[in-house]
């Protein structure tokens, strides 16, 4: 008998029509634009701003190309001139910096392959902030992790931005 209600409740589940929540909304979309392989390549980027175009460059790739397979890129998609701000965001009374704010600006090309079209080209902007502390170290940190957050963010954008241009085509 509990052998009956284990299948029960098995088949019950698996039935019930559940998908979960991070599951993307456009899956065949999503995986054509995973088999249709984009190489990011960067240009003209000053050397303060290396470290954060080769953090773009890496997520990107990592949406992008989760197999880690190398094939013959269908399309280049070239990042140029990022350049970032950084600023103060929140001032107290007493003219102390309790907040700063982060402006990355890059500009961007993609390119077919094989004929050397460009299918589209653009700039893009984002802003993150980050507090500060009265540690030296735990400020530093934050500005680290607002970096990273923010090169996630791009990522995502570019992933966005690739998925309405190939479901255009």
């Amino acid at each position: 008998m509990w052998w009956f209600r284990s299948l029960f409740i098995a088949l019950f589940l698996t039935s019930c029509g559940f998908t979960p929540l991070y599951q993307p909304t456009n899956a065949e979309i999503s995986n054509a634009l995973n088999s249709t392989i984009v190489q990011v390549n960067l240009s003209n980027i000053k050397s303060k701003e290396q470290k954060f175009a080769h953090d773009i460059k890496t997520t990107t790739n990592k949406l992008l190309n989760d197999n880690d397979q190398f094939i013959e890129p269908e399309y280049y998609f070239n990042i140029n001139n990022i350049s970032a701000t950084e600023g103060a965001a929140s001032l107290e009374r007493s003219g102390e910096i309790t907040r700063y704010d982060l402006a990355i600006s890059l500009e961007y090309v993609l390119i077919q392959s094989t004929t050397g079209k460009i299918i589209a080209e653009g700039q893009i902007n984002e802003i993150a902030g980050y507090d500060t502390d009265d540690s030296i170290y735990s400020t530093h940190i934050a500005a680290q992790s607002a970096r990273r957050n923010l090169a996630n963010q791009i990522s995502k954008q570019i992933r966005s931005l690739l998925i309405n241009i190939y479901n255009s085509n």
